[in-house]
């Protein structure tokens, strides 16, 4: 290198790399803050629903199951609950969060309430045909039931799909989120009466489903107790429960056409009374 003149050699200019200076690029990641708080009370709203409905809040039903279909669903309906804005005043606070998750779990619950008169009037007929003696765990359920019990619960939860309620819940929750929108939660908006109207016609809805057999099974045991007194010696009790259980068999299959319409309309009633709870 030419040592008087700096900078060249060679006869030829060098080239100086530039000086260094700051990196400051103007780059940020910014979330409209409504849409993410919006997504946050959903999703307490939406996983309370699905931990406390029927079928899809079944104990056999994974967790991750439940986390990630109530995340989707949560994300799918953000850009439907806000698209008018959201309510003045709302923001994610502990209050909030409970607040979402008292009326998901409400929801969910009334729709229960009124799912277990399947599970009730199935052990009726167990008690009665004395199926109730061989329980069995009930993975629907998720607790001891006997085989009816576990044959109409197996059953429901397929029509329950197979009917298209899940459609169902999924409308019921945009329904909801209009009888109570995001954030504005208060305990008058439980509504008690209906509650207790549920748990009543839930009696009512067990015993119309199971009618056909209970009546077959009674007058079974008029007639074996008739013939107890009249011929003791044929040894009643011991023959009687064979009979029964054929009977219930018999009367299960013979009816079993008029089930599935019943459950069909409980499936409708069931989601009306997850969104008329809350006033």
């Amino acid at each position: 290198m030419d040592g008087h003149n700096a900078g060249q050699l060679h006869g030829r200019h060098l080239q100086r790399a530039p000086p260094a200076r700051s990196l400051n690029v103007p780059y940020t990641l910014t979330l409209p803050i409504g849409a993410v708080e919006a997504f946050v009370l959903i999703a307490t709203r939406v996983l309370a629903v699905l931990a406390t409905s029927p079928v899809l809040g079944m104990k056999n039903v994974p967790v991750q199951a439940k986390l990630g279909l109530g995340l989707f669903t949560a994300l799918i309906l953000v850009p439907v609950i806000t698209k008018d804005g959201l309510p003045a005043g709302v923001d994610v606070s502990w209050t909030a969060l409970a607040g979402e998750a008292l009326v998901g779990a409400l929801s969910g619950f009334a729709a229960t309430l009124a799912y277990t008169a399947v599970s009730f009037g199935a052990s009726l007929i167990d008690i009665q045909a004395g199926f109730s003696m061989g329980a069995l765990y009930d993975a629907t359920l998720g607790a001891q039931g006997a085989v009816l019990e576990r044959f109409y619960s197996a059953i429901a939860a397929l029509l329950f799909f197979q009917t298209d309620a899940h459609h169902l819940v999924i409308q019921a929750l945009v329904q909801l989120f209009t009888v109570v929108p995001l954030g504005t939660f208060s305990l008058t908006k439980i509504n008690p009466e209906l509650l207790a109207q549920i748990a009543a016609s839930s009696f009512v809805v067990a015993l119309e489903l199971v009618f056909p057999l209970m009546v077959a099974l009674l007058l079974a045991d008029i007639a074996l107790g008739v013939l107890s007194r009249v011929a003791p010696q044929f040894g009643i009790f011991q023959i009687g429960l064979q009979v029964k259980v054929a009977l219930a068999l018999g009367a299960l299959a013979l009816t079993m056409p008029l089930l599935l319409p019943r459950l069909h309309a409980l499936f409708g009633g069931m989601i009306g009374v997850s969104v008329a709870v809350l006033k």
